[in-house]
């Protein structure tokens, strides 16, 4: 009797000691490593232009150090894994008192540290890279446009009329000449559209850095008819060409991944002669290379279709279906690469 009341009170101590140490363990500070993107919020007036550093509106925030106490950390980074939480976040420039054009720091360690979904995984931010970021807030004028139409693969579409033929939109004030232009993109649905009603209602945009601002209103668009003289041929013979920024130039070699794809045979809607001048033209699509793409590990771009201009301006040649996606890596070049072989 007296051996089964000691072996009790043996193993009770032994579960109440193993309960402690659980405790102990569980409340115990940890840590773990993630990384957020944070994108400016939509402009509130089109009267400034806000971009981070190197005229970017996303940026991502890596190598963020956060910690807690073990249970939330790891609930927080399984969180983090599996993207049930959503490492977007978004920066008005208002709610840090960036109101005037100006060169400004934003602290970005105190910004996630006091932002309220990270505080309610119950864990905090110890630090981040960069901590501090670059915000340039720009001022635009108002300036009147020339508009322009392209296609789905961004061809330049000969129009019939443009009404009004230009509007006023906020623009840098350096933007001059040719800068002064507008952009209107049908779809193919809506250029057959044109054609049957004798014109097609729809919102001029331009493009500011990376940045879309639309037009505060529409304008109607009435289409060449040459696109009815355009018939179906296929190019077997594509060839590719690349373009890089003069800073990636010297610095990268580009390998294309899905090479057969890129280089496969090419379905157009053309009148005979701009399909024979097509053919012949040195370099069929275009592979652009953007300097955001350093930034990614294998980027991708829609190609683009170098029709003749002379054609494509008068909407006499145009891809059939979508552009194909050139997926690509940019591969360092070692200073040993770029010395001169003896």
């Amino acid at each position: 009797m007296f051996k089964k009341i000691k072996i009790g009170k043996i193993s009770a101590v032994v579960f109440i000691t193993s309960l402690i140490w659980i405790w102990a363990d569980l409340a115990l500070d940890a840590t773990f490593e993630s990384a957020v993107t944070i994108t400016i919020a939509k402009a509130s007036t089109n009267e400034l232009l806000v971009n981070f550093d190197e005229n970017q509106t996303s940026v991502n925030i890596e190598k963020i150090i956060f910690k807690g106490p073990a249970s939330k950390t790891s609930l927080a980074q399984r969180q983090f894994n599996d993207g049930s939480f959503d490492t977007r976040f978004f920066f008005d420039p208002k709610l840090h008192g960036m109101t005037e054009p100006d060169e400004y720091s934003w602290d970005v360690l105190g910004f996630l540290r006091q932002n309220k979904r990270i505080k309610k995984l119950g864990v905090t931010v110890e630090s981040c890279q960069p901590e501090k970021i670059k915000v340039n807030v720009i001022k635009l004028v108002k300036k009147q446009l020339d508009i322009q139409c392209i296609n789905e693969n961004r061809v330049v579409i000969k129009t019939s009329s443009i009404e009004p033929a230009k509007i006023e939109m906020f623009v840098p004030d350096q933007w001059s000449g040719d800068a002064l232009l507008a952009t209107l993109q049908l779809t193919r649905a809506e250029i057959e559209q044109s054609k049957l009603t004798g014109s097609v209602e729809k919102t001029p945009f331009i493009e500011l850095y990376d940045q879309r601002r639309d037009a505060q209103s529409t304008v109607k668009i009435s289409i060449s008819p040459h696109q009815d003289n355009l018939i179906d041929y296929t190019i077997t013979t594509p060839t590719l060409g690349i373009t890089l920024s003069t800073t990636l130039q010297g610095k990268y070699v580009v390998k294309v991944l899905n090479e057969n794809d890129v280089i496969g045979s090419i379905n157009i809607r053309a009148t005979a002669e701009a399909r024979t001048a097509y053919e012949n033209m040195r370099y069929k699509v275009i592979l652009e290379i953007d300097d955001s793409d350093e930034k990614e590990k294998e980027p991708r771009r829609p190609l683009i279709y170098n029709f003749p201009p002379q054609f494509a301006g008068r909407g006499e040649i145009e891809l059939k279906g979508q552009p194909v996606e050139a997926k690509f890596r940019l591969t360092p070049i070692t200073a040993a690469e770029t010395l001169p072989q003896p």
